[in-house]
């Protein structure tokens, strides 16, 4: 089956039986599931391939606006922009859909629902599932990681096995695997390790400043200040608590980080200091 790119109304409805070619770049393979209901918008940029047994499924939603800034969570400038940037597809205002910009990627078994949009090169994991989600360009969703409710913004890794919940994650943000994230705001720059647990409220997204490091299976219920370094298991429920991590650090992950780590280390460590100094020394020269 071969479809013409530039014919929307002709694209493949559910279920599909048979590869398809969309133009010369955009293959969705047998199994995939896309369902284009009357009045919304189902849209595959250049290079996107839909694997097999993905589903994408499309709702309206009504106010696109107040749906960005009330369920999303963004602010009005960042609605604002948001409309702007996806407004060119359609010429009517935008009334809920799926847009996917060039080059995205379906991991078999994705399932993709709600109103979905995303900029360039969007690469979604095996088993993942995501519903009201918009993201940059350059964003890796990893494999069984489910999202509802989330702002992504570009150049963002999330791994594997993550449950991530009305959040909204800023530029140049690592989240390792099985991370739970729920009603907060990571700011950029930011790493979250392995199994942190980021837990905010409806009523406050609890907010991670910039820069920050939050290390392994580590617990963040409060605000913490940018540049901040959260230890390795640590429960940070309290204020009192989350004053104690702003180290005034300026985190650049290629270069500095690792000289942090060890001087961190060696507070808490009980290998000697001459020890960690020799390590320091073979392995951040």
């Amino acid at each position: 089956m071969k479809l013409d790119y530039h014919q929307p109304k002709e694209w493949i409805t559910h279920p599909v039986n048979e590869s398809a070619v969309l133009g010369s770049t955009i293959f969705i393979l047998p199994g995939a599931k896309i369902r284009k209901d009357p009045g919304l918008i189902t849209l595959f940029g250049p290079g996107c391939t839909i694997q097999e047994d993905v589903g994408v499924h499309a709702h309206a939603i009504g106010d696109f606006f107040n749906w960005l800034t009330e369920v999303i969570g963004i602010s009005s400038d960042m609605a604002k922009a948001v409309i702007k940037r996806f407004s060119k597809f359609t010429d009517t205002d935008f009334k809920g859909g799926i847009i996917l910009g060039p080059v995205n990627n379906f991991g078999h078994k994705a399932v993709c629902h709600g109103t979905v949009l995303t900029g360039y090169n969007v690469f979604y994991g095996l088993r993942s599932t995501v519903h009201n989600l918009v993201t940059g360009n350059n964003v890796y969703i990893g494999h069984e990681t489910k999202m509802f409710n989330c702002y992504v913004d570009d150049n963002v890794e999330i791994q594997e096995g993550c449950r991530i919940k009305n959040c909204i994650i800023g530029k140049n943000v690592r989240i390792g695997d099985f991370c739970t994230l729920k009603n907060c705001i990571i700011e950029d720059n930011t790493v979250v390790e392995t199994r942190a647990e980021i837990i905010g409220t409806k009523e406050h997204k609890l907010k991670i400043g910039g820069n920050s490091w939050l290390s392994t299976a580590c617990e963040v219920y409060v605000d913490i200040n940018e540049n901040s370094l959260v230890p390795m298991r640590m429960v940070v429920d309290g204020p009192d608590e989350a004053s104690k991590l702003n180290r005034n650090i300026m985190i650049n992950p290629v270069t500095d980080f690792g000289l942090v780590v060890w001087d961190h280390m060696m507070e808490l460590s009980h290998i000697s200091h001459e020890v960690m100094n020799y390590i320091k020394q073979e392995f951040f020269k």
